[in-house]
């Protein structure tokens, strides 16, 4: 799942949004504009300014991205799904992670990033007592997603056991909290099949 964030390298999947997805290929601007790297600069601008601001969401695949059925069992090296299955409930994102599991060569790895609701929690708690107007929107659309348009709103929250529960429910191996590269409260999660 790419969402806003165009990453080299990567066959970058997205459901199909009318007037907010682009193919790579069709818009090359839009797909300049928003290139990323993983995860060492992941974002290419300040991600709090863009709170209120429709971006395009740039791929190279239109695909559900809960059964990424265009990829054939154990072809992938890699999946990368950043601040994606909160859009999803529990169980289709609990479904996507079985279905990512099969995709995955033996050796493949998912990475994932999810919103710390705990830790959202503790800045939202802070923002209020401080005043923090910025940090108190913020908060919101970390529990309830930008709701900007389709497929912005949040149906899912995650705690480090409720991920680590979920993902060993979909058949992963080792789980492993990494340190979020995020500027604010996320899980940054590596799991091997």
């Amino acid at each position: 799942m790419c969402g806003d964030v165009y990453l080299p390298g990567y066959i970058n999947v997205n459901m199909e949004i009318p007037d907010v997805s682009y193919l790579a290929e069709e818009r090359p601007d839009l797909r300049d504009a928003n290139v990323g790297i993983f995860p060492d600069r992941y974002y290419n601008r300040a991600y709090k300014d863009a709170i209120h601001n429709k971006r395009a969401v740039i791929c190279d695949i239109y695909d559900d991205v809960r059964m990424l059925d265009k990829f054939p069992d154990d072809s992938v090296d890699e999946i990368v799904c950043i601040q994606g299955i909160e859009h999803l409930s529990y169980s289709d994102a609990t479904a996507a992670l079985i279905r990512w599991h099969k995709l995955l060569k033996d050796t493949g790895k998912l990475y994932l990033t999810v919103p710390d609701m705990p830790a959202v929690a503790e800045m939202y708690v802070k923002a209020v007592k401080y005043g923090y107007e910025d940090d108190i929107k913020w908060c919101y659309n970390e529990i309830y997603g930008t709701q900007r348009g389709a497929g912005d709103f949040h149906l899912s929250g995650y705690d480090r056991d409720l991920i680590r529960d979920t993902l060993t429910i979909a058949g992963y191996g080792t789980i492993n909290f990494l340190h979020s590269f995020h500027d604010y409260p996320a899980l940054f999660v590596e799991a091997m099949k």
